[in-house]
């Protein structure tokens, strides 16, 4: 393998064309456009290519030199597709645009079955616990109110981030998701009273000092404080006090629960672990994957399958009673 550090994005200065195509991404959340280009370059660092004529000439031979890779890496299926995907995506950009000429090697690129393990979802129990260590160690309530909606909404982060003070009504609030896609999501009445609680409170203490500091996003229901700006870097702007929470010191924060000694060691805990439990809960109350993925707003059935978790007691007993 031609560079060591697979994960290098120096490939981007060597063939420019990348990063014009990485500019069709410049509407999508700051998350995707980093998931984007880190897989794009990982697909061409880990063949070894450096040049556009290297990808120009992706050859039959260089799709088992990609899986190889991916064994060799330990990437497990899922990741291995999501690579696969991102690069058919960027080599279909160029056929089109002329930038290659058209090369068919890249399609014969099959994705691997998908990984059949379930990721986490924490029981009832497990997440009321999770739920008691973040209030204990968390001093402001924005932060637990922002992982109470990831709960009871199942909105992804970067919504909850969004989130402005003019989308909340009564029983719903109006949601900007992918694509750019507008929803109204059902809320109970009590998450919007609390949400208000926290506006005319918390918040409101510290609007003057957001203010001082320049914030230019005081629109946002969830704005970051003067205590956010010394566990991030600085140097990005978006990040100062009195701007809107970013989705990724959002994520950095649920990772840092992770440590806490009331969490048993080893649990992974992210937003996505809230919006999967959420998911999960709403399957099991209902029995509707019809409805719980009209819920996790899913424009396919087979994505809403893999956040559903039968339990196995459920399982036991539909097993014990059934009968012809």
């Amino acid at each position: 393998m031609a560079q060591t550090n697979i994960f290098d994005r120096n490939i981007l200065n060597k063939i420019p064309e990348i990063k014009e195509w990485l500019g069709l991404y410049s509407r999508n959340s700051e998350n995707t456009r980093e998931r984007i280009e880190k897989e794009i370059c990982v697909f061409f660092n880990s063949l070894g290519y450096e040049s556009l004529k290297q990808v120009a000439n992706f050859k039959v031979g260089d799709v088992s030199k990609f899986y190889s890779a991916s064994a060799e890496q330990g990437w497990s299926n899922n990741t291995t597709n999501s690579y696969i995907t991102t690069a058919k995506l960027f080599y279909k950009w160029a056929n089109t645009n002329e930038i290659i000429k058209p090369n068919n090697a890249i399609f014969t690129l099959k994705r691997l079955k998908n990984d059949a393990e379930p990721k986490y979802c924490p029981s009832k129990e497990q997440m009321e616990i999770i739920l008691k260590t973040i209030k204990k160690h968390t001093k402001n309530t924005r932060l637990f109110l922002m992982i109470k909606l990831c709960i009871y909404t199942g909105l992804r982060r970067h919504e909850i981030c969004n989130l402005k003070i003019s989308d909340l009504m009564e029983d719903k609030i109006r949601v900007e998701g992918k694509g750019s896609k507008i929803r109204f999501q059902p809320v109970r009445p009590d998450i919007i009273n609390e949400i208000y609680e926290y506006i005319n409170s918390e918040r409101k203490e510290n609007m003057d000092k957001y203010i001082k500091m320049g914030g230019k996003d005081l629109g946002y229901v969830f704005v970051s404080g003067i205590g956010d700006v010394k566990s991030y870097s600085k140097k990005k702007k978006d990040l100062t006090s009195g701007n809107k929470v970013q989705d990724k010191a959002f994520y950095n924060q649920i990772k840092n629960i992770c440590d806490k000694p009331e969490i048993e060691k080893g649990t992974k805990i992210s937003t996505h672990t809230f919006r999967h439990f959420f998911g999960t809960t709403l399957y099991e109350t209902t029995n509707d994957l019809a409805l719980t993925q009209e819920a996790m707003r899913h424009s396919d059935l087979s994505t809403t399958r893999r956040y559903v978790h039968l339990n196995e007691k459920r399982i036991q007993d539909a097993l014990c009673n059934f009968s012809i």
